[in-house]
C-alpha cells in the first residue's frame, strides 16, 4: 500500500526484535499488510524471521518484489482473501492506515479479529499520523526539514493529489479499544510528536 517511493526507511528492524520480546514471540510469522516495493533485509529476514508475507493491493508491485526477494521464507501474496494465514503472528501496517477509510480499516481490523481470536497475534502500527495533514507539515518544518521538502515535492505529482489521505484516532475506534491492549512504544525517526508506533495485543 506504499503509493510512493520514500527516500526513508520505513520499517525498522529493531522494532520487529523489540515486539518478539514483548510478545514473547519464539518464531516471528510476519504479514506486511501494504508492503510496497519492499523495505526488508534479506539477510535480516534470513536471521530473525520464520517467515514474511508481503501484499499490496497494488499488483504492479509483483514482478518488482519478485526480484528483489528471492527466499522460501517469503511468499509475496496480492490475493486479499489469502493473505491472512493461521501461522502469522505480527501483521504489519507502516504508513498505510491514513490511506484506509473507516470502512476499510473496520472491514481488515474486524477479519483479522475474527480469524485470530484465541491466537497470540499482534499488530503493529507504524509511521503512524499524530497530527493532521496540514499541521504535520507544518511541524516538519522544525522536527524534519528533509522530510518537509520531501512531502512538499509530493504536490507536484497527480498520483498524489488524488490520494485520499485519511486521519485516524485509534483510540477512538471500538473495535480496536474493545479487542486489543494498545501499547505505544515511541516515534517514527526524527518524528516526535508526529508520527506514532503502536504495537495492538489482541486480547
Amino acid at each position: 500500500m506504499y503509493l510512493f517511493h520514500y527516500p526513508y526507511n520505513l520499517i525498522e528492524f529493531s522494532d520487529i526484535i523489540k515486539i518478539k520480546k514483548l510478545s514473547k514471540l519464539k518464531k516471528i510469522n510476519i504479514l506486511d499488510f501494504g508492503c510496497g516495493n519492499g523495505s526488508w533485509n534479506q539477510k535480516k529476514i534470513d536471521e530473525e524471521i520464520n517467515s514474511l508475507c508481503l501484499y499490496d493491493k497494488n499488483k504492479d508491485l509483483i514482478p518488482l518484489l519478485k526480484k528483489k526477494y528471492n527466499s522460501k521464507k517469503i511468499s509475496i501474496e496480492f490475493n486479499n482473501s489469502k493473505i491472512f494465514k493461521k501461522n502469522v503472528n505480527l501483521i504489519i501496517f507502516s504508513s498505510v492506515i491514513q490511506y484506509m477509510n473507516d470502512n476499510e480499516l473496520n472491514k481488515v481490523f474486524s477479519k483479522i479479529i475474527k480469524i485470530y481470536k484465541n491466537k497470540k497475534i499482534c499488530v503493529f502500527i507504524n509511521d503512524h499520523p499524530l497530527k493532521n495533514r496540514i499541521i504535520e507539515l507544518f511541524c516538519l518544518l522544525f522536527f524534519n526539514l528533509d522530510r518537509f521538502f520531501y512531502s512538499i515535492s509530493l504536490v507536484f505529482r497527480p498520483k498524489y493529489l488524488m490520494t485520499k489521505y485519511y486521519f485516524h484516532n485509534i483510540y477512538e475506534k471500538k473495535y480496536i479499544v474493545n479487542n486489543f491492549e494498545i501499547k505505544k512504544i515511541g516515534f517514527s525517526k526524527k518524528m516526535k510528536n508526529l508520527r506514532g508506533k503502536f504495537v495492538l495485543v489482541l486480547r
